[in-house]
């Protein structure tokens, strides 16, 4: 790996994530919230519901989810209402909604900086924001996106794939793909759960080979591995924090 160290201008190798910060419970008046940053990209996101829905909008089989995106300057563009809807879809295909028939849940999605990978930052954002919110949920989400650098960049034997790009990479990249995948119990053992892996979002921009994308997905495999160990110890810390005293 450190062979590969200096190949990307922040001294990462092409497999490996950057910096992951997570931070709960920083909206008051939410009912569940998470503060997801990778390095330069950051992203708060505020739960809030099960609520009330005004009878023309409720679905009386299932709570109705809604997606707010709030970029980091401006008004929404077509950039925007199109991540709005993937994570939606996203988020529907892990919440619990017919235990809330007649309800509404509300996951608004704040900006707060992009440098790249920022719609995979902001699906990790709002799977914290949910488990903050108390929603139950098939299984967590992790996300990655990772690049296809262009050919002419001199890398070789499949060092081109680069994991969580920053903006730049995205940028000048011939191709990108957003994975979300579900981590879910599958089976109980001996030596407790084993979990099993699921696709729920795939997103592409860009054109790559089917061999291209089959390896991208064998690494954000990997690391949403990553993705997921870090929340669950985030969320092991959150709780330790509020079972002390006088905190």
């Amino acid at each position: 790996m450190s062979s590969q160290g200096s190949l990307r201008k922040d001294g990462r190798t092409f497999n490996q994530l950057r910096g992951m910060v997570c931070d709960r419970g920083l909206l008051h008046r939410a009912d569940g919230s998470a503060k997801w940053s990778q390095d330069g990209t950051s992203v708060l996101v505020g739960v809030y519901g099960p609520k009330n829905m005004p009878p023309k909008r409720e679905d009386p089989e299932k709570a109705v989810l809604e997606v707010l995106w709030k970029p980091k300057s401006g008004i929404q563009g077509p950039e925007e209402r199109e991540a709005e809807i993937i994570l939606r879809r996203t988020l529907e295909a892990v919440v619990l909604a017919p235990l809330f028939p007649r309800a509404g849940i509300s996951v608004v999605v704040q900006v707060i900086h992009d440098d790249g990978s920022l719609l995979s930052c902001a699906i990790n954002a709002a799977c914290a924001a949910l488990v903050d919110a108390g929603i139950p949920m098939t299984g967590l989400l992790a996300s990655v996106t990772i690049a296809l650098a262009k050919r002419d960049d001199g890398a070789g034997g499949g060092a081109h794939l680069q994991l969580d790009p920053t903006r730049e990479e995205q940028d000048g990249a011939q191709a990108t793909v957003c994975l979300a995948l579900e981590t879910t119990p599958k089976a109980a053992t001996s030596n407790g759960s084993v979990e099993g892996e699921a696709v729920v979002t795939s997103t592409t921009r860009g054109a790559m080979a089917i061999e291209e994308y089959l390896e991208a997905l064998d690494r954000c495999r990997m690391a949403s591995r990553t993705i997921n160990a870090f929340a669950r110890l985030s969320l092991d810390k959150a709780q330790r924090r509020l079972e002390l005293p006088g905190t």
